[in-house]
């Protein structure tokens, strides 16, 4: 079969009447679909993976507020660690399960991922922690989550004061 009968053909199937997406030649499918696989799926797993990390470890020290020191410093560092676990589990076959800045970083530093993609990464990161934080804050109530400081890290105020002590 010659390769102009063969294209014909392919160019029917994608032309098909059940096919609702864009007429596309094969070559340009198989870019589509390396594109795909490079840098899109990638992104959504690395966005998706820093959001419910962030979503975990953050909501579980604002519950912590919220239920007045229930889920305790055990409760909030198992929900870090089993929230990082899980991400990475998930995510590692996808986009290697970065799922922090500082993680990419490094990765690109050693070139071990391509600059234009280790940004696209920082960039989905942070995209993902925000939002993330975003949906805690509109959960949980003001007081609660001003209280916690939205989950973040922080000195406490003894601390403050050691540590300007020490500098």
């Amino acid at each position: 079969m010659s390769e102009e009968i063969r294209n014909e053909q392919a160019n029917r199937i994608i032309e098909s009447p059940g096919n609702t997406g864009p007429i596309m030649t094969p070559q340009q499918a198989q870019a589509r679909s390396k594109l795909s696989e490079q840098y899109v799926k990638p992104l959504v797993a690395e966005f998706i993976g820093t959001f419910g990390f962030v979503f975990i470890g953050a909501g579980s020290i604002i519950t912590n507020t919220l239920t007045n020191g229930m889920v305790g410093l055990v409760g909030i560092a198992f929900a870090l660690g089993l929230g990082l676990a899980i991400m990475v589990t998930i995510f590692a076959a996808t986009s290697g399960g970065h799922i922090n800045p500082a993680v990419t970083v490094a990765f690109l530093v050693t070139r071990r991922i391509a600059p234009l993609l280790g940004l696209l990464y920082i960039v989905a990161q942070l995209v993902g922690a925000t939002l993330a934080g975003l949906l805690l804050r509109a959960m949980y109530p003001q007081a609660v989550w001003q209280a916690a400081r939205l989950g973040t890290t922080y000195l406490g105020p003894h601390q403050k004061l050691e540590a300007l002590a020490l500098a």
